[in-house]
């Protein structure tokens, strides 16, 4: 009996799981349907959330990751906020960071952590046109909110261009979003350095990691 329970138990675990992902999905695309309607919807964000305890161990797996670099990498991040993240990175260890968001709201109070090694700009990830390439290319909960997986395609041969020569990439996605696709796109492009799982609450809250690296 004990092996029938661990199969039921395990087919309710898949079903809850898919119904989540179907149902985030939907509530993607009704919400994110055109430009207007996303910038809208972060506008109104409580970016502070972001920066609280429940966040923590997320930034700080990142950041760890950056400030460990040895060559002062360049950094693009997109989807940045407020500049939660930039604000665990040692700025000494960097050359330079650039962080956008499509939120005016958040962009507003980035800009005051600006100086010469640091820059913000509203503007939306499909349409940024960079003009320098990065050694470092963050997604941190930024990709899954692209309405569909041809978006994804775009955005992996768009920032390529923007990304130098065995630069990085790196990629968080909430457990509740669609993040196996998004990470199964970016192996047939690039090599994975790494996968880490961050989880807190007994892995009630939990946010998958991969780091990529552009081998040329």
């Amino acid at each position: 009996m004990n092996g029938v329970n661990k199969i039921i138990d395990s087919l309710k675990s898949n079903i809850k799981s898919s119904i989540v992902k179907i149902l985030f999905n939907l509530y993607k695309f009704l919400t994110y349907k055109n430009h207007s309607t996303m910038e809208k919807r972060f506008n109104n964000y409580n970016f502070k959330f972001l920066e609280g305890y429940e966040n923590i161990y997320l930034y700080s797996a990142i950041s760890s990751f950056i400030n460990y670099q040895k060559n002062k990498p360049s950094i693009l991040d997109i989807g940045c906020g407020t500049g939660t993240l930039l604000k665990k990175i040692d700025i000494n260890n960097i050359s330079f960071y650039k962080g956008i968001d499509i939120s005016s709201t958040a962009i507003n109070q980035a800009i005051k952590l600006e100086n010469p090694k640091v820059s913000f700009e509203k503007t939306d990830m499909m349409t940024f046109e960079p003009q320098v390439k990065f050694n470092i290319i963050i997604f941190c909960e930024s990709l899954y909110y692209l309405r569909d997986d041809n978006q994804i395609d775009i955005i992996i041969e768009k920032y390529d261009n923007f990304l130098a020569n065995n630069g990085i990439v790196i990629i968080s996605c909430y457990y509740k979003a669609n993040y196996s696709i998004i990470f199964e796109k970016y192996k047939h492009h690039y090599f994975l350095l790494d996968d880490i799982k961050v989880s807190k609450n007994n892995d009630k809250i939990k946010w998958y990691i991969s780091i990529f690296q552009k081998i040329e």
